[in-house]
């Protein structure tokens, strides 16, 4: 292809740069192209070479050129997205999802985004319990016999509703992690709280992949110490000297190191 040419450097210069765009190279091709119509990856080796002194005693220009730089340095155009990955596991923190994210490159960006599908109380935003105040019992279904009415006459196995997704209910927050670093974790959730979960990579190019299929999550809150002691059937408040309680202490501290021992940390 055609030269990118470098001005003229002058006898007492030992340097120079050159500027050019992936546009100014594309269209250099064997077969031109451009940004818009290239849809895949391609490199390019960039070497440079040059009009060196004709001798160390002849200070004008030899008549060839010689490389000057080696070995060729690598351009890479990459206008291609990422693949869309998907969710391996979402796993319940405290106020938080560990979120482990399947098929990923190396050197890319994973974004997290987690959607509120729930409130604290388990209801949606419109929650049925406000259309209570309409009493059905205001209206007589014996009014009316159903039995005038043959539904057999349509098919309701014609039209499928399909599935219904779960409307949002609150903003969509965004958590990022580079490739190779475990898994997301996306933190200051509200426990008790449905989240949708999806993920996207984003590539060293900058280019954006789809967003994976949905998963959901719900943080939940991780009891400690001494709320554990309780719920194992402990009663004592008197300091660390108190014996007794509700039950032996023995199978309490039996009871703790269970707890404990079944606490893992999650990345």
């Amino acid at each position: 292809m055609t030269d990118l040419k470098l001005a003229t450097i002058t006898d007492t210069t030992a340097s120079g740069t050159v500027t050019f765009t992936a546009q100014d190279v594309l269209t250099l091709l064997a077969t031109p192209t451009n940004c818009a119509t290239q849809a895949s990856e391609i490199s390019f080796n960039l070497c440079a070479s040059a009009k060196t002194f004709a001798s160390v005693y002849d200070a004008s220009c030899s008549s060839t050129f010689s490389s000057v730089g080696t070995p060729a340095f690598v351009v890479k155009y990459d206008p291609q997205a990422p693949t869309k990955p998907s969710i391996g596991k979402v796993i319940a923190r405290d106020s938080a999802l560990s979120v482990q994210v399947d098929g990923v490159e190396a050197k890319s960006t994973v974004v997290v985004e987690v959607t509120p599908l729930t409130t604290a109380d388990g209801g949606t935003l419109e929650d049925a319990g406000a259309d209570a105040g309409e009493d059905a019992g205001d209206v007589d279904a014996g009014d009316v016999d159903a039995g005038d009415v043959d539904a057999g006459d349509v098919d309701a196995g014609l039209a499928d509703a399909g599935t219904v997704v779960p409307a949002p209910v609150g903003p969509t927050l965004r958590f990022r992690k580079a490739a190779g670093e475990g898994n997301v974790v996306a933190d200051g959730l509200i426990n008790g709280v449905t989240y949708r979960v999806q993920a996207r990579v984003i590539d060293e190019a900058g280019n954006e992949g789809d967003l994976s299929d949905a998963a959901e999550g719900t943080p939940v809150k991780s009891n400690g110490l001494f709320d554990a002691y309780v719920d194992a059937g402990g009663q004592e408040r008197g300091g660390c000297a108190a014996t007794g309680g509700g039950i032996a202490g023995g199978a309490v501290l039996a009871a703790l190191g269970i707890w404990l021992s079944s606490r893992r940390k999650v990345s």
